[in-house]
């Protein structure tokens, strides 16, 4: 394939994400209000790493398009990544307002209840992961997980019945 400039290739980036992630900032660098813009890059920047202008597209996005409960869990999401896996008043803030949008998020109340693990706080964090596990539908991928920390806390983890069924060799579940 015969190299073009580079202009050119900003023009048709075809495939290539670096060249979709640079024609997208010039846009947005352009258009500072295009909600879509930001909401479109704000992922991209949060798998690629770029966690900082993760952070900063999802806040632009939720400034200009609202709150939904896919930009705030990213947003909740960079800010953890941001914090080494720590649960920030900032990311609470967060998380709360997804339960406003959704109550039974399981995401959110899982990581509501890791933060108040974080702090210390195992009665809370205990009652959150339990209530969790309550609400779960059977087999939920996340039940193991909740489970585990149910123990960590000093809980009695969900029947295992409720997790996830176990298969046969005739492929019947249990």
């Amino acid at each position: 394939m015969p190299s073009q400039p580079l202009q050119a290739r900003l023009e048709d980036p075809g495939h290539n994400i670096a060249m979709l992630i640079s024609k997208t900032e010039r846009h947005l660098a352009r258009q500072p209000d295009d909600g879509r813009g930001w909401n479109v890059i704000a992922p991209v920047y949060l798998r690629t790493g770029r966690i900082a202008e993760a952070q900063s597209a999802y806040r632009n996005a939720l400034r200009i398009l609202g709150p939904d409960v896919d930009r705030l869990g990213g947003l909740a999401e960079a800010l953890m990544i941001d914090a080494q896996g720590s649960v920030t008043a900032d990311t609470l803030d967060i998380l709360r307002q997804i339960l406003r949008l959704e109550p039974k998020n399981p995401r959110a109340l899982f990581y509501i209840a890791v933060g108040m693990e974080q702090a210390g706080r195992t009665t809370e964090a205990l009652a959150d992961f339990e209530a969790l596990a309550k609400l779960s539908p059977a087999g939920a991928a996340w039940l193991p997980l909740v489970n585990q920390h149910i123990s960590a806390n000093g809980g009695v983890p969900l029947a295992a019945s409720r997790q996830k069924p176990h298969m046969t060799a005739a492929g019947d579940s249990r």
